[in-house]
């Protein structure tokens, strides 16, 4: 039911930076009709629905006077060279990031959004130094191509991992920190460039006479590319430094949690410290950038010689959590905020160095695509699993924490077997994507790598031009909690026709919570969905909420799973010998799974997740009650006990 609660309680994952309120899409439109355009594209992988700011004050806030924008279905905002688009002369302005008032340097900054490299959601916060010049020339440029060409503008501003580690330092401090991180052959003269790189790229321009039109198109690169083993050392540095910010991130949620520190806001009630990533990633860079060879005498890659600054020793890992913890002391002086120095922190440094093994063996060391992508799924896998054991890690039971390292370390050395990496590249050789999520709770839970990589890969979805699951159909899916709460969600789906990626969504819900004040009877909320790297997984995009829907597989409802389920039909529960739609929602870091209300007709047809066709959309609430489901009236409140 946490899934219905969200929508109750119209929370994003912005909440945590401060940011109550400020996703009204008006904010854009009341912008200065002369302000210029920031055009830009943000990768991790690259982020999809990513919040995207200016942060006037860099304050690490969002705060509700600060030009804001979200990143389009392939990390791009204010412009897509895919689709030759300037969203800021288009009708979808929620893509579009002015300047506002803003005039020279400034910084904009990345938070949420779906990592599209994994599937998973992304929980830290990147940034960018800009200036209103860069801007304003790529804004020409943008014009002139959207006009005339076909081609995207001569360099492209990329929020990146390393973008946020090198901040505003001179070109040759940049270089070295970027060396310091793994990052080969970069220098003064060439660091720009770097920045600038779509690493994630790994297609090239190849000239093929034999077509018709005889242009430029692009192909997968093999692993003979120079540029390809390029982009993925690069990956590979960019990927591991913002990975190490989120783990050492969550395990001092996990922390501060057990503290009972709540970093939304202050003693006072008053706004909170901004992004706890913030300030590990500037702890982080400050050692970083203090750190000589000297210090490590074993390199742990030899292929590159690169000296590992992630295998610290406790006193520096000690400096990294000391000096993230610093702002937070300042806004909680009652609280004693003091990390034990002897056993948390040696969990701490095992587990980073865990993570630290994982890159060297599966990202770094790899010579093909399929290789390095298998190698990001490991790599997305084991943090999850430090996110979810992040308290057990950090509180002061011994047992509890030996138990979640055991756990963290388990995990790690299944996710480097070459029985896991055959798995994963066989899924990516399917054309099908993982659910990370599932992944790492089977693999938590001691089941098989061959168990656990198929229960986790999402059905088989139709492929581009064919008939989708989301589009022009309706999906109703409904719950009962533990303690007798009752709740259903139907999300209409619109599109030009069955094949559309993307349009219109109205969502309807309704709660029964026991309380008669607390009852939601009808609910209509009106957004957008897009279908993101696999045609599997949508994003719902409304003001004041956002989140995935991914559409797993079709399955028996478990018998320990049965109670909660309501369905549309006679209160008896679900059929037992009949596959409904498996599917995980996705939202401020959060998940669970839902059942379709409706059963799966053709467990052959790969399009089939219990949605239904659907012809009309419901405009208002009361329309929402009365709509009827799969023959049956007022479904909404079908089963819910008003």
């Amino acid at each position: 039911m946490k899934f219905i609660k969200t929508l109750l309680a119209s929370s994003i994952s912005l909440l945590l930076l401060g940011a109550a309120g400020c996703s009204d899409n008006t904010t854009q439109d009341t912008q200065q009709e002369d302000a210029t355009s920031f055009t830009g594209l943000v990768i991790d992988g690259r982020i999809a629905r990513g919040f995207v700011w200016i942060d006037t004050d860099d304050d690490g806030i969002i705060d509700t006077h600060e030009p804001y924008a979200y990143t389009d279905q392939n990390g791009y905002f204010s412009y897509s060279p895919l689709t030759n688009t300037d969203y800021c002369e288009d009708v979808n302005h929620q893509y579009c990031l002015k300047t506002g008032m803003v005039e020279g340097d400034f910084i904009i900054r990345i938070a949420g959004g779906v990592d599209l490299s994994t599937g998973e959601p992304f929980y830290g916060v990147m940034k960018l130094q800009g200036n209103t010049n860069d801007a304003k020339e790529v804004e020409q440029q943008v014009l002139e191509i959207t006009t005339s060409s076909d081609s995207k503008p001569g360099f492209l501003p990329v929020i990146s991992p390393l973008t946020t580690l090198v901040g505003s330092l001179t070109d040759a401090e940049k270089a070295e920190l970027l060396t310091k991180i793994g990052i080969t052959d970069v220098d003064e003269f060439n660091v720009e460039d770097l920045l600038k790189l779509d690493f994630t790229d790994f297609t090239e321009e190849v000239d093929d006479e034999s077509t018709a039109s005889a242009k430029s198109h692009t192909r997968l690169k093999g692993a003979a590319s120079q540029q390809t083993l390029t982009n993925i050392n690069t990956f590979a540095s960019a990927v591991q430094y913002q990975k190490t910010v989120d783990t050492i991130t969550s395990m001092l949620e996990g922390y501060l949690d057990n503290q009972g520190v709540d970093l939304t806001t202050d003693i006072d009630g008053n706004t909170g410290i901004g992004s706890l990533s913030g300030l590990v990633s500037d702890a982080l860079n400050e050692y970083i950038a203090t750190y000589e060879e000297s210090d490590v005498s074993n390199l742990s890659n030899s292929k590159s010689n690169r000296v590992s600054i992630y295998n610290i020793s406790l006193s520096d890992y000690q400096f990294v959590l000391e000096r993230s913890l610093q702002p937070i002391r300042l806004y909680y002086p009652i609280i004693p905020i003091e990390i034990p120095l002897n056993r948390t922190i040696e969990r701490y440094r095992s587990v980073t160095s865990s993570l630290d093994t994982l890159f060297n063996n599966r990202l770094r060391n790899v010579n093909t695509v399929e290789d390095f992508n298998a190698g990001l799924i490991s790599t997305q896998t084991l943090t999850t699993t430090v996110r979810e054991v992040s308290e057990q890690l950090s509180t002061d039971t011994g047992d509890s924490e030996n138990t979640a390292l055991n756990t963290v370390n388990n995990v790690a050395t299944q996710v480097q077997s070459p029985e896991f990496i055959d798995a994963i590249k066989t899924v990516g050789s399917n054309n099908q994507t993982i659910d990370v999520k599932q992944l790492s709770d089977d693999l938590t839970n001691g089941n098989s790598v061959t168990d656990s990589v198929a229960n986790s890969t999402l059905a088989e979805a139709p492929q581009a031009g064919e008939p989708g699951i989301w589009a022009q159909r309706v999906l109703s899916m409904s719950g009962k909690s533990e303690d007798g709460e009752r709740g259903r969600v139907m999300f209409f789906f619109g599109g030009d026709d069955t094949s559309s990626t993307e349009g219109d969504v109205s969502v309807c819900y309704a709660y029964n919570a026991n309380n008669n004040d607390d009852d939601i009877t009808s609910v209509l909320l009106k957004g957008t969905w897009q279908e993101l790297n696999s045609r599997g997984i949508v994003q719902v995009n409304q003001d004041l909420v956002s989140f995935t829907i991914k559409a797993s597989k079709q399955a028996i409802i478990p018998v320990a799973e049965q109670d909660s389920y309501l369905g549309l039909g006679s209160g008896t529960g679900p059929d037992p010998d009949i596959k409904y739609g498996h599917l995980r929602f996705v939202n401020d870091g959060k998940s669970e799974i839902w059942f379709s209300d409706v059963a799966v007709e053709d467990a052959t047809n790969t399009r089939d997740f219990g949605l239904l066709e659907s012809a009309n959309i419901p405009t208002t609430a009361a329309q929402c009650e009365s709509f009827e489901v799969n023959g049956i009236p007022n479904a909404l409140h079908k089963n819910l006990g008003f």
